[in-house]
């Protein structure tokens, strides 16, 4: 039964896109007293995106927050305990907004393996003029917030280097998150163990959340819910090693110059 005085929880997720959030959005939707989606509105892309690329996020802040508002209204309304949404665009363009006007937060950090994360965004034509849908929610790599400068050379600055380089930026502002917030909880997962039940229990009794039998049936039926965008855009296929060469390289120059961003990855 529906308490109305119960502490409402929100929670988010740290993730890069195509890193499997949908996924975590339908297990976590089964956990009892829910409201979950994977982006609802609103998404915070297009404008929004653009306003941290090009200031601080201190600067903009006022043109945000908003967010936090719609996100109390849509748990009002649906009589719910637990706000769940796994946007990506929250390390990018709410976050500050969000932890600043709501309490009991937590977030989950959801991580894939590099390569594969490489591959989908390379298929999809992320980072390239094959796909122009992606300019609304993928944030440059030169963003003024960015967490870690661009080291690509000129003859780099492809799909795969702009991507690469994206993606790492965002485990750095995943990071960075942490450090800036260290009472907000944050939870470290990878996409592979939404397959197994155990560490989805696991993740369930973390973010005080109680799952159903709905919960293991849905738990190892991940889905790619991208096959016919790819279809649409003529995706084009690469070789996984050419792009483990790729990462591999980019991430040594990065170590190379003081950056320890290795262990933070999945590679």
């Amino acid at each position: 039964m529906f308490n109305p005085f119960k502490k409402k929880q929100y929670i988010f997720s740290i993730n890069t896109g195509r890193a499997g959030s949908e996924y975590l959005s339908d297990i976590l939707a089964t956990a009892k007293s829910v409201w979950a989606a994977h982006e609802p509105n609103p998404q915070m892309i297009g404008k929004y995106l653009k306003l941290i690329c090009e200031n601080d996020y201190q600067s903009t802040y006022k043109d945000r927050r908003f967010k936090a508002d719609e996100v109390k209204k849509i748990i009002k309304k649906s009589l719910k305990t637990n706000y769940i949404e796994t946007n990506h665009m929250f390390i990018k363009t709410f976050f500050d907004v969000v932890v600043n006007e709501l309490d009991n937060i937590k977030v989950v950090f959801l991580k894939r393996n590099i390569v594969d994360t490489l591959h989908s965004f390379y298929q999809l034509g992320y980072f390239s003029d094959r796909n122009e849908a992606w300019k609304d929610w993928m944030v440059s790599p030169y963003a003024r917030t960015a967490a870690i400068p661009c080291f690509l050379e000129e003859d780099e600055k492809d799909d795969i280097g702009l991507s690469l380089a994206y993606l790492i930026d965002i485990y750095e502002r995943g990071y960075r998150f942490m450090e800036q917030y260290p009472q907000i909880p944050v939870f470290q997962i990878e996409l592979q163990d939404l397959n197994n039940v155990e560490k989805v229990k696991e993740l369930f009794v973390n973010l005080n959340l109680t799952s159903t039998q709905t919960t293991f049936n849905v738990t190892g039926q991940r889905k790619n819910n991208r096959k016919e965008r790819k279809k649409q855009i003529g995706s084009k296929e690469i070789a996984k090693e050419y792009i483990k060469e790729r990462a591999v390289a980019y991430i040594d120059k990065l170590e190379a110059k003081g950056y320890e961003v290795r262990n933070k990855i999945v590679i």
